[in-house]
């Protein structure tokens, strides 16, 4: 992953750059009124995220790893991301059940 990240080798597949960019236009396309729910995996997570807190691609997986169904929330204020919360799982109350992915 650090390496498709560095960009460190020719692919075939999609380059990290191009997929930070098209997970970054999908959340400026949202609808800026009520309330949106996105699902998806931890890496389009990360990089929401990152986008919001400007975070260097390279931290970005740093912010993939998050629990099993947790929640984040962000704003997109103007074409800004702010994040307002991040990985939460109040709706799993024991330990047990919250896992990483």
């Amino acid at each position: 992953v650090r390496a498709w990240i560095e960009d460190r080798f020719e692919s075939a597949g999609e380059s990290f750059p191009a997929l930070c960019a098209r997970v970054r236009e999908a959340m400026l396309e949202l609808p800026r009124t009520g309330r949106v729910a996105v699902v998806t995996s931890g890496t389009p997570i990360g990089i929401c995220i990152g986008s919001a807190l400007e975070v260097a691609p390279r931290h970005i997986m740093r912010l993939a790893v998050c629990h099993n169904s947790s929640f984040s929330e962000i704003d997109p204020n103007h074409g800004d991301l702010r994040l307002v919360s991040f990985n939460n799982v109040p709706h799993l109350s024991e330990a047990r059940l919250r896992t990483l992915r």
